[in-house]
């Protein structure tokens, strides 16, 4: 740790190691495995929360036939979070 903190040189491999792997990593990632569980999300309880709203987002790939109705239960947060990892996805698919 002495090193690192006291050696620029040291610190600059390190980190340009660490980025390596972590683009490494990251490039691996694919968003399939979530994909999957959400479309096999069983409906919620009729105790659980609801909000009483309709949502009109659209499915990413309409081909599925899904329906928007499965996004009911969300809350507007992991909607959010939907929207940016579907947009992360598909901005990442459009690069190759």
């Amino acid at each position: 740790f002495q090193k690192l903190l006291s050696d620029r040189g040291h610190y600059n491999h390190l980190s340009a190691v660490s980025r390596e792997a972590a683009l490494r990593h990251v490039s691996s990632l694919d968003f399939a495995p979530l994909e999957n569980f959400l479309k096999n999300l069983a409906p919620a309880p009729a105790s659980a929360a609801y909000s009483g709203r309709k949502t009109n987002m659209a499915l990413p790939d309409q081909k599925t036939k899904r329906s928007p109705e499965l996004l009911d239960n969300f809350s507007l947060e992991r909607l959010e979070l939907l929207r940016l990892l579907l947009k992360k996805n598909s901005d990442r698919d459009s690069r190759r």
